[in-house]
């Protein structure tokens, strides 16, 4: 993977836990559920760059008709979607330049934009939290219970 070319086409770096997730499992999905972007669309349709354009577009097209949490602003430019569900949920790192990206937020979003909930912590923590039963958000409902959950690659 040329993160490189990835990171330049973004104009950002991207966290080093979903570099390496990338690397060891590749983009994917567990149980047909919670879907993981690739970031290059070559390999992958929904690759990371255009998950961002559609959600952009979708932002800038809600913006003055969906309410958006306080601690969201300008959503276009400071949500990035790395994951996604079958019922439209969508699962966003919060961009804080300010941050190394390893330290960003992961923010979820459910499909009508009703739900927001912001989880500090990463991608990796969150997924470890979610599948270890730590977490029990209305946002994985569609999972297998605790232990029984399956990641498969678009490369298997």
């Amino acid at each position: 993977m040329d993160w490189d070319r990835v990171e330049s086409s973004l104009g950002f770096p991207l966290p080093r836990g979903y570099k390496r997730f990338i690397e060891v499992y590749g983009p994917g999905d567990f149980d047909n559920y919670i879907l993981v972007a690739s970031p290059c669309e070559a390999e992958y349709s929904d690759g990371i760059s255009e998950f961002w354009k559609e959600k952009r577009e979708s932002f800038i097209e809600l913006r003055d008709v969906v309410s958006l949490p306080s601690w969201v602003s300008a959503p276009e430019d400071t949500l990035l979607p790395w994951a996604g569900t079958p019922d439209g949920d969508a699962y966003f790192w919060r961009i804080d330049r300010q941050l190394s990206p390893d330290y960003w937020d992961v923010v979820l979003c459910d499909g009508e934009l009703n739900k927001w909930y912001k989880y500090k912590g990463g991608m990796t923590r969150l997924l470890l939290s979610v599948f270890s039963g730590e977490s029990d958000l209305d946002f994985f409902s569609g999972l297998p219970p605790v232990g029984h959950s399956c990641f498969t690659s678009i490369y298997e």
